[in-house]
């Protein structure tokens, strides 16, 4: 009896073994092409279904790809909007910044007289007039400062002063930043 059970229990380990790496064993004779043992050589076809297998597996794992490819795109092609819009939005503070380092004290008050209104450049001149550098700068310079910076613009029917879309905003940074409006000059 003793020799029985001797003689069963390596087949019956092998058995036991082999069930628990059925699964294995299973993935590993599909993906098994050709085999050779004891001078026999076997050749495996495979089959249509692990064909048509494969092919959905890697379907899916191209569309999960493209989906997450297609999500980066939209991310990046939503921070270049943003970007832009931010560019645009710090060129303009970039251009304040700079004015307000170029700009008068006098001119300022030129800029906060517009906010009223229109008016013709008899009361610029004054103004001008009254500046330290009326002699070296001249009135024509001193006016195209702000053209030039787009503040101000001049009506061609009436020959008057106004006040720019651009101007009012460049007041109301100051304001806001509580940049000071009395410069020297």
């Amino acid at each position: 009896m003793g020799d029985v059970i001797g003689n069963l229990a390596w087949p019956i380990a092998i058995l036991i073994i082999i069930y628990w790496l059925r699964q294995e064993i299973k993935d590993l004779l599909r993906r098994l092409t050709n085999f050779k043992a004891a001078g026999v050589s076997v050749d495996a076809v495979p089959s249509k279904q692990s064909g048509e297998r494969k092919y959905k597996q890697k379907s899916k794992e191209l569309a999960k790809m493209v989906s997450e490819k297609e999500g980066v795109v939209k991310k990046l092609l939503q921070i270049q909007d943003e970007t832009k819009k931010n560019k645009d939005y710090y060129e303009i503070l970039y251009h304040f910044e700079k004015t307000y380092r170029l700009i008068f004290g006098s001119q300022l008050n030129i800029l906060r007289i517009l906010k009223n209104g229109p008016i013709a450049d008899s009361l610029f001149q004054s103004i001008h007039r009254r500046t330290p550098l009326a002699d070296v700068y001249s009135f024509n310079n001193y006016m195209n400062f702000l053209l030039n910076s787009y503040l101000i613009k001049k009506r061609p029917a009436d020959n008057k002063y106004e006040l720019t879309l651009l101007g009012f905003y460049f007041l109301q940074y100051l304001e806001k930043n509580k940049i000071p409006l009395n410069k020297s000059f």
